[in-house]
């Protein structure tokens, strides 16, 4: 056995590693408190960081704000340059701060398949005591630019009212972004490897009430704009495949949530179960009528203090004619990596995956994570044969200690490849 794409993989692993991270990272903190202060701390992770108190008012939200200019490379992509600005917004009323260590996180990708979607968003922490935990409001724009003239701009605000019994969310996109494409199915070889350009505009706007306590129910309103062009004689150009045409699609979602996790985006202990079906109709001014349905099930436990066990299923499904890009696509930052995002695209998705997370020291934690998954026409058509497996190993930095907020550096393998992904968030 020859040992050359050995070497190859390590070959692309060392300068992926090379190329690929933040250069500057600029946080500034601000809170109101009883004493007028400023503190400049200079870390040694080259993190310069500025807490700002500047006059005492009860009540008043307390705000941080992350500035991360960015320089990565990726074969896809070469040279990723862009800014992500992160604000978030807490009200102190009725809140009372853990002093637990925990590990951190966000969310937010530099994965094989999709540079942009920084998106940071952090949940105050597990507390203990009497006081009641508010979840923070934020804001977060992302601009990212490639060498390969790929271009990601987006606006999210997502607040949460009222103790958070009322949730607002949106989100704006614009993607000018190259993929590629092997075709529908779970068999689809590497030879069939095909490039396509898109350009998509994207615009998402819910609300979500608080029912009972952990149980949340809300609508959400979906529009993008799709224009994507393959290769010469390629199947993107065949018109075999749903969506290629420039495509409007246009729906309502339902979703009804149980939410018990001690931390959105660090959890340590409870559970997630959401519900979402999802109609497009021309009626909305969609170009296409289709449905979609998913299931998300997760479950985390901490059996011992810095170690948690997380737990996640997802089955999505779509009628017949939904467009390709709204199909269950397989792989990327958050489902299985390992495997790049899209390289098995069909009308049903079922993933199950699991993650340890172990805090070490400081802001450095651990993790090791492994997924099974498949997609198929339909449920029933799902063959084990099919199921496709992904392990990896990651390593955590606390960039909000208090807000559980990680900076995340994954590594997953496959049989159909391997990603390095920086992110800010856990994956689930």
């Amino acid at each position: 056995m020859s040992i050359q794409p050995l070497f190859q993989n390590l070959r692309n692993l060392v300068q992926r590693l090379n190329f690929c991270g933040v250069l500057l990272l600029l946080v500034v903190h601000s809170s109101g408190v009883a004493h007028a202060a400023t503190h400049f701390v200079i870390q040694t992770d080259s993190t310069f960081r500025v807490q700002l108190t500047p006059f005492p008012t009860i009540g008043t939200p307390q705000t941080s704000i992350a500035l991360l200019p960015t320089l990565a490379f990726l074969p896809e992509t070469r040279i990723i340059g862009g800014l992500v600005v992160q604000a978030l917004l807490r009200n102190n009323e009725d809140i009372g701060f853990s002093t637990k260590p925990s590990m951190i996180q966000p969310r937010g990708k530099f994965s094989p398949s999709i540079i942009g979607d920084l998106n940071a968003i952090s949940d105050e922490s597990h507390q203990e005591s009497e006081s009641r935990r508010v979840r923070p409001s934020r804001v977060v724009l992302n601009a990212l630019y490639t060498q390969n003239k790929q271009t990601i701009l987006s606006f999210e605000p997502d607040l949460w009212l009222h103790h958070d019994s009322l949730h607002l969310y949106a989100f704006a996109e614009y993607t000018n972004f190259p993929d590629k494409f092997w075709g529908l199915g779970a068999h689809t070889p590497s030879i069939q490897e095909e490039q396509f350009s898109g350009k998509y505009y994207t615009l998402q706007a819910s609300v979500e009430w608080l029912l009972a306590p952990s149980i949340y129910a809300g609508t959400r309103y979906e529009f993008q704009r799709t224009f994507i062009e393959g290769e010469q004689n390629s199947m993107i150009n065949s018109g075999t495949v749903p969506g290629t045409a420039p495509t409007t699609v246009s729906g309502l979602t339902l979703f009804a949530t149980y939410d018990s996790r001690d931390n959105l985006f660090a959890t340590e202990q409870g559970s997630f179960l959401q519900v979402v079906v999802s109609n497009f109709s021309t009626f909305l001014g969609s170009d296409i009528n289709f449905m979609r349905a998913s299931i998300d099930a997760r479950t985390f436990m901490t059996p011992y203090r810095g170690g948690t066990l997380a737990l996640q299923s997802i089955m999505s499904v779509a009628s017949v004619g939904t467009p390709f890009r709204q199909m269950g696509l397989l792989g990327g930052q958050r489902l299985l990596r390992g495997i790049r995002r899209g390289r098995f695209v069909d009308n049903t998705m079922v993933v199950t995956q699991a993650e340890w997370r172990q805090a070490l020291f400081w802001r450095i934690g651990v993790v090791g994570f492994a997924g099974i998954g498949t997609v198929a026409p339909s449920l029933d058509k799902i063959e084990i044969n099919d199921v496709k497996i992904t392990a990896g190993l990651g390593l955590r930095f606390a960039l909000f200690p208090d807000d559980r907020l990680n900076v995340r550096f994954d590594l997953g393998w496959s049989k159909y490849g391997s990603g390095f992904y920086i992110n800010i968030a856990e994956a689930f």
